[in-house]
């Protein structure tokens, strides 16, 4: 799987992907995902995440041989446990997770990415995932300007994706799916591109009763 998301705040993407890496990782062995986010603070949200998730749990829990603000490992002393892991980093370290053998990896608010991440984060991690039907990327990143460098990674990544999926509103209010292929696109592209308007969101829509009142700009 890779995916390119571009999304409004708080759409609940980055909730979704841990909780999809955490349920492999702590179901199956071997698995290795990886976290990026843009910078320390989010980091730590993104650990309070996997926490919760762990705390939570329904059942028997894994063999956890640690659990801290740098991940989680479903291991034991011996290693004869699930050997799976989830690791949980900032961009602002160039080289992070570039010798490891990843088999799910999130990047979260590429767009806020640090200006080395393209020539040395990016081109360093993404050649640890294989290439192969089991392994997942995630990009997602709400928009900001393409000037910046992880704004223009991510637009980047954003364009070229081979595949389209735009979520509308229908007339009733409810979010439609439209899907198109990139004709622009190389056909060895695999990504497909995600659009997450915040309208489609209800918790960020007004109803409104009347127009009355209201200027032609506002309308």
């Amino acid at each position: 799987k890779r995916v390119v998301i571009l999304k409004a705040r708080r759409m609940g993407i980055s909730t979704y992907v841990a909780r999809r890496f955490y349920i492999r990782a702590s179901s199956f062995p071997n698995q290795k995902g990886i976290i990026v986010s843009h910078d320390p603070d989010s980091t730590l949200y993104l650990y309070g995440i996997l926490r919760s998730f762990h705390e939570t749990r329904d059942g028997q829990l894994p063999e956890t041989r640690f659990l801290s603000q740098r991940g989680i490992e479903f291991n034991n002393s011996r290693g004869t446990g699930l050997g799976s892991s989830i690791s949980i980093g900032s961009a602002e370290k160039a080289d992070y997770g570039r010798s490891q053998r990843i088999s799910m990896l999130h990047l979260s608010e590429v767009s806020s990415f640090p200006s080395h991440s393209e020539s040395g984060l990016l081109s360093g991690l993404l050649p640890t995932v294989p290439d192969n039907e089991d392994s997942e990327i995630f990009f997602e990143s709400t928009g900001k300007p393409a000037s910046g460098i992880g704004g223009a990674a991510f637009f980047k990544q954003y364009n070229q994706s081979r595949y389209r999926a735009f979520v509308k509103m229908g007339a009733g209010g409810e979010a439609v799916i439209e899907y198109k292929e990139n004709p622009k696109a190389s056909p060895n592209n695999v990504y497909t591109a995600i659009f997450l308007p915040w309208f489609i969101h209800k918790s960020y829509r007004l109803d409104v009763k009347s127009l009355d009142g209201i200027t032609e700009d506002e309308e």
